[in-house]
């Protein structure tokens, strides 16, 4: 597995960099078809201590992306517990896998998403990722997967973008796009 380390704001120590590397290479255990660990490490400028270190990591498997995050003061804990974070989305990807088609990758055709988080009209943070067409209850399963309210995707059947989410009755939406033959 390829773990590539970032660090914004700060400069993190050779020993650090490789105990969150070995921290993370012991996820391949669980998946040996893991193929990279991106981590990004942000020192923070806070006035709490709690919150000065935030370490985010996404794992690729093929076309499914895992994500954890975890905050604190001391990056050795963040490391214990982001490593945690990641076992149990490995459980609940394996488990869903599992139940869906036994033992078969419910996610292999995954979409990925462009998610902005917007705050008071300013985007702060952009994200890119290709879609790859799927059908609307691979998107579901990914949703969940990633545990958003909602997942982008290229449907497979219109191949048109579309977006799945959640509603407040526990119940799924559907936004699809029109093709350009239809636009008024």
């Amino acid at each position: 597995m390829d773990v590539k380390i970032t660090g914004k704001n700060m400069d993190l120590a050779p020993n650090t960099r490789e105990y969150i590397e070995s921290k993370l290479e012991k996820l391949t255990r669980h998946l040996p078809e893991l193929k990279e660990c991106l981590v990004d490490v942000n020192k923070q400028k806070t006035r709490s201590r709690q919150d000065r270190y935030v370490m985010q990591a996404t794992l690729e498997l093929g076309n499914t992306i895992l994500r954890g995050e975890s905050r604190g003061s001391e990056l050795r804990n963040l490391v214990d517990r982001l490593e945690e974070i990641l076992n149990r989305q490995i459980e609940r990807y394996k488990g869903k896998a599992y139940h869906k088609g036994r033992g078969s990758s419910l996610a292999r055709d995954m979409a990925e998403m462009e998610a902005l988080v917007v705050n008071e009209g300013r985007i702060t943070k952009r994200k890119r990722f290709a879609l790859r067409p799927m059908s609307t209850g691979r998107a579901i399963n990914n949703m969940e997967l990633l545990g958003h309210d909602f997942y982008l995707f290229r449907n497979q059947d219109s191949d048109q973008t579309s977006l799945i989410y959640r509603r407040n009755d526990g119940n799924f939406g559907l936004i699809e796009s029109l093709p350009e033959d239809e636009l008024p």
